[in-house]
This record gives structure tokens, C-alpha cells and sequence, in this order.
């Protein structure tokens, strides 16, 4: 009789501990403070709070850089939106308003909207970079280059740019950046 209280005492405490795994407790939520895309190289500068990482995603490989001191601050990213882009002949920079030159009044809905319009119009993303405060990034249709900053409420459009990009390692890794 006492094996069988025993056993039911230890099958009511597995289930009001909830039955967590190590892994479940020991993985903590990670939050992407830097991203930088450029043909095949991908890294993201990440933390879990603790420590900040540097991750190549390409070669799925991921270091240690330091401990975490600051306010953690998510890279922005865009929307997923319902709504349909303008037709791609149509100029989406004539639906907004232009608050300084280069510069537009732009919810990041519309910045969304904006791309996708690129996107539809034979544009290409070959390269892209965020962090809290925009994400950048840098297209090309045919031999022609074009570079789109979008922030928070703004959205800012550089035509018939070079082609030249930052580097994406030095870009994501403030060690690398600061040694240039």
C-alpha cells in the first residue's frame, strides 16, 4: 500500500512541475539586434540576454563575442501584409509625400508595399542589412542599382546608385567594425 502512495505522490508531482525537459528550461528566447544579408553570406548578431553572438548562418556556426550590458533592441523588420501592391507600371513614390528630398512619409506598411512594387517590377534584393532603428537595403534591376532605407516611419529612396554594399561580417560584428 505505501508503494502505491509512493507512486501516485510521484506521478502527481511530475505533473504539477509540469514535466519540463532541460532543454526546454535551459533555452532561453533569442532576439536578432543586427542582420546582414549579401549574396551568400548571411550573419546575425543576436542575444539571449546573457551574451551576445555573432552566427554565419550560411556555415551555421555561431561565437560567443560578449556579455550582454545593454538595452536589447530587436532589428526591425517589415510587416506581412494582406493589401495588394500598386501595378508594377505605376510609380508607388507619387502616392507619398515627400518630407525632405530622397525621403518619404511611410508606415512601414507602405515601405512594404513599396518593395513589393519593386519586386514586381523586375527588381531584386541583393543585399540587406538591419539593425533597431532601419533596415537597408540594396536592389538591382538590369545594370541599374538602387538603395532603400526604411525606418519607422519613414522611407527614404536612392536611384541609379553604384553597386557597391557594406560589408556584410564588419556590418553585424562591432569587433571587426571597430579595428577598420
Amino acid at each position: 500500500m505505501t508503494m502505491k502512495r509512493l507512486l501516485y505522490f510521484l506521478a502527481l508531482l511530475l505533473i504539477l512541475s509540469g514535466c519540463k525537459t532541460t532543454t526546454q528550461e535551459n533555452t532561453p528566447p533569442v532576439v536578432i539586434m543586427r542582420e546582414a544579408i549579401h549574396m551568400d553570406n548571411h550573419y546575425q548578431l543576436y542575444t539571449d540576454g546573457e551574451s551576445v553572438f555573432l552566427k554565419d548562418v550560411k556555415e551555421d556556426s555561431t561565437i560567443t563575442l560578449r556579455k550582454c550590458y545593454e538595452t536589447i533592441k530587436e532589428r526591425l523588420t517589415l510587416p506581412t501584409i494582406n493589401s495588394e501592391a500598386p501595378p508594377p507600371e505605376s510609380d508607388i513614390t507619387t502616392y507619398l509625400e515627400e518630407a525632405t528630398p530622397f525621403t518619404y512619409d511611410a508606415t512601414l506598411e507602405t515601405s512594404t508595399m513599396y518593395l513589393q512594387h519593386l519586386k514586381e517590377s523586375g527588381w531584386v534584393i541583393f543585399a540587406q542589412y538591419a539593425n533597431y532603428l532601419y533596415l537597408d537595403m540594396y536592389l538591382k534591376k538590369d545594370d541599374i542599382y538602387m538603395r532603400v532605407i526604411v525606418l519607422d516611419e519613414k522611407i527614404k529612396i536612392f536611384k541609379n546608385i553604384s553597386g557597391e554594399v557594406p560589408d556584410p561580417l564588419s556590418y553585424v560584428n562591432e569587433r571587426a567594425s571597430k579595428k577598420k
